[in-house]
């Protein structure tokens, strides 16, 4: 179902350049017309992170809709989606559902220009490896098999390994701009980039940082689209500090470095 609201009211003292290693990129000034976020919704998925996902976005004045897997492989989302989100959940299920066609019309949107969010699992998704060590988190294994998943991901839109979890803690403090902000997590992964990033794929760059300096939140390009990758869950305001009269750090790094890139973003003409 698609929750209609008015569309993002965004200035422009908000815009600010994109700090990848590319000098072809500009944030439109111009919100797109009927600019939709379509959410991910099917096995694996976690329900809070979907919800949350929702209720946040619509709190932010943005058109929000959910598809499954069939309606992803079908293909007839993409022109009216300008954002794509993979919420937090298990990417090994995403895998199961969405392998071959599904996965190649997320691909095909994301290389045509569309955006993807990808929050936690959705993140390891799309990193080229990604590798998920269960003894940090202390999981019940009934096997004696190696508690270490090391998975290589048929989307690849992050050169580079997903690893994690960073900690098994429920929240995290990252370095974002000169500021300190709290985000709730749950077994998300430091993002390591290749030595070497060859064509058709460019460096990322890093919007916040753990306190050990990895990569949490990172922003890169793949084909004429935009990617936004979250370890901590940035979906979820109830850490939010009050605070009157101005937006909470959550908040601005939200609209300034997340919705406003991916719903504004374009290539310029080459």
């Amino acid at each position: 179902m698609i929750i209609t609201v008015l569309p993002l009211l965004l200035s422009l003292a908000a815009f600010s350049a994109i700090e990848l290693h590319d000098n072809s990129l500009l944030w439109s000034d111009v919100c797109p017309p009927k600019c939709c976020w379509t959410i991910y919704k099917d096995k694996g998925v976690w329900p809070q992170s979907h919800n949350d996902l929702e209720k946040t976005l619509t709190i932010f004045d943005q058109n929000v809709q959910s598809i499954n897997a069939e309606e992803v492989a079908q293909g007839n989302w993409q022109s009216k989606t300008k954002v794509f989100v993979m919420p937090g959940g298990q990417a090994t299920e995403f895998q199961e559902r969405l392998r071959g066609a599904a996965n190649q019309e997320i691909k095909r949107f994301v290389a045509d220009g569309g955006s993807y969010l990808g929050i936690c699992g959705g993140a390891y998704y799309v990193s080229s490896f990604s590798q998920f060590d269960f003894s940090i988190i202390k999981a019940a294994l009934c096997t004696e098999e190696s508690t270490m998943l090391r998975v290589r991901r048929e989307l690849s839109f992050f050169q580079g390994k997903c690893q994690g979890p960073v900690t098994p803690c429920r929240q995290v403090v990252v370095c974002a701009q000169g500021k300190k902000i709290r985000f709730p997590f749950n077994g998300g992964g430091s993002f390591i980039e290749d030595e070497h990033v060859l064509p058709p794929y460019k460096p990322c760059s890093v919007l916040a940082k753990f306190n050990d300096q990895s990569a949490a939140i990172i922003r890169g390009l793949y084909g004429k689209g935009l990617y936004i990758l979250s370890a901590p869950h940035i979906e979820d305001l109830t850490l939010l500090e009050p605070r009157s009269g101005s937006d909470s750090d959550h908040e601005a790094f939200l609209k300034e470095q997340v919705i406003i890139p991916l719903t504004q973003f374009s290539l310029m003409p080459s």
